[in-house]
């Protein structure tokens, strides 16, 4: 009970007015090279910003922004019609011919009567001259 009591007494005066210890030399010595990489990487850093800063910037003029917005819509169209029917087609005139009646087929056959007549007509008439002498 005394050690509990000793360790929960306020302390003296005396011993909160003592000053912390400063740093070792060893201490002091492994501070001051980590401030020095410290400096190093800082001063890396500030060499690359420059060197970025620096470049030239090849941003696209308003006419490229617009050239690829154009090229851009085109392949939208062409993506969206691939697999569908083209819409736009080419027809070539078709002649309209005229509607076949009876009339119409009966002319070549008329015809192939009288050329029938015409290459048997000399066996028609010496058929016919031996019939009436």
């Amino acid at each position: 009970m005394e050690e509990l009591k000793r360790l929960n007494h306020p302390r003296s005066s005396l011993e909160q007015q003592t000053p912390a210890p400063h740093p070792t030399q060893a201490e002091w010595t492994e501070l001051m090279s980590a401030l020095a990489w410290m400096e190093r990487r800082v001063a890396a850093q500030v060499a690359l910003t420059r060197e970025l800063s620096q470049r030239p910037r090849t941003y696209p003029t308003q006419e490229q922004i617009t050239a690829l917005a154009r090229y851009a819509a085109a392949m939208r169209e062409t993506l969206q019609q691939a697999g569908k029917r083209r819409e736009r087609r080419i027809y070539l005139p078709r002649p309209h011919l005229p509607h076949l009646s009876l009339a119409w087929l009966l002319i070549p056959v008329i015809l192939l009567v009288l050329w029938t007549m015409w290459l048997s007509w000399d066996t028609l008439w010496n058929g016919l001259r031996t019939m009436f002498p």
